[in-house]
């Protein structure tokens, strides 16, 4: 009897085990589905975020990539203008320097073959050393137009390099 006693009082706490255990596993399948479940949900408005966030700093490139292009355009033109202007100016003053010689060349009494001819020099502010005419003017003419484009494709360059980097901040 004993035994029987024991196993009826037994079986009560046996039973509420098993059911405290079932509870623990559908608890516990329960948090973790959710837990899923969320994982999920975050991972998605996580993706809606990044996308958003790409777009926005895709916008932001293209438009600082436009804005760069649109200062490098603009201060490229305005050199390529500026060395158009100084070559047409030193076109103008080569053909005036021209017209000048062959007005010179057809009248003799100007100037003679003979006589020492010098040229200004614009660096120093003083006359060149005379020369007795071994260089044909033709040749000098062009030499000085040659220098001259030279010198102000250089200044051009400078222009622009000044221009490039007042232009783009630091």
């Amino acid at each position: 009897m004993t035994a029987m006693l024991l196993l009826r009082r037994l079986w009560p706490a046996i039973a509420a085990a098993a059911l405290l255990a079932a509870l623990y596993v559908w608890h516990s399948h329960a948090v973790t589905s959710a837990r899923r479940e969320g994982a999920t949900a975050q991972g998605e408005v996580d993706r809606a975020a990044f996308a958003a966030a790409e777009q926005l700093a895709t916008a932001e490139q293209d438009a600082t990539i436009a804005a760069a292009r649109d200062a490098s355009d603009s201060i490229s033109k305005d050199t390529e203008n500026a060395l158009i202007a100084k070559n047409s100016d030193l076109a103008r003053r080569y053909a005036d320097l021209r017209k000048l010689w062959s007005t010179r060349r057809a009248d003799p009494g100007i100037a003679s073959s003979d006589e020492t001819v010098t040229f200004s020099s614009a660096a120093s502010g003083a006359d060149a050393a005379p020369c007795a005419g071994t260089v044909d003017i033709e040749t000098a003419i062009a030499a000085s137009e040659a220098a001259d484009i030279n010198a102000a494709q250089v200044n051009a360059l400078i222009d622009w390099y000044e221009a490039q980097a007042a232009a783009w901040p630091k």
